[in-house]
């Protein structure tokens, strides 16, 4: 799939409008569902191949954030090779009982991937929890930026970001396909390609 049809692809599948509560308290009339591509096969390979072409060359490992990030790092681990690392969000009291699960970080160069990053606040937590196990988080990686500050909070932090598409991309993208495409009952020639 060529990168702007997904960029239509995921705006159609992806975009809400309505009320929605955020994390951070407040309420956004505009909302981005993760979920509708992560659980569709096809959307979710072809975002892992475009994205995967974003990494720094040198990263070594992937970390994701539960619960969002993980089918992203996994399609892109599979499409990489790169071995993944979950992050999460709280310590199970069972099991291993680790706040990072996967293969050891120490010395390793580690790309964060996620889905959506609005402030980057949560990225950058978890990047000191990366960093105190021994690795070296060289930047992050997500398929929408909604250009809420994130690129500059991150880079504030010693962190790059590389996004697929941003929040103006993917509108824009899908402006110029409707403005492309004919009007309903609005007769197109056909071309037989005889003059």
């Amino acid at each position: 799939m060529e990168r702007d049809e997904l960029a239509v692809e995921l705006f159609q599948k992806c975009y809400l409008t309505g009320e929605y509560p955020v994390r951070t308290g407040g309420v956004v009339t505009e909302y981005f569902d993760k979920y509708q591509f992560e659980s569709d096969p096809t959307l979710l390979s072809a975002v892992a191949d475009h994205l995967s072409t974003l990494l720094p060359q040198q990263t070594e490992v992937l970390a994701a954030i539960e619960l969002g990030g993980v089918p992203l790092g996994i399609a892109i681990s599979a499409w990489t090779s790169l071995p993944l690392a979950i992050i999460r969000r709280k310590r199970k009291h069972y099991g291993t009982r680790r706040l990072i699960e996967g293969p050891s970080l120490a010395g390793r160069r580690v790309v964060i991937v996620d889905a959506i990053v609005a402030t980057g606040s949560q990225t950058v937590q978890c990047a000191g929890l990366l960093t105190r196990s021994g690795a070296s988080v060289i930047g992050v990686a997500c398929v929408i930026d909604k250009e809420a500050g994130g690129p500059v909070f991150l880079a504030q932090h010693g962190l790059p970001l590389c996004s697929l598409f941003t929040k103006s991309h993917l509108l824009l993208a899908s402006f110029t396909r409707k403005e492309s495409s004919p009007s309903p009952g609005v007769a197109v020639p056909a071309t037989s390609g005889h003059t």
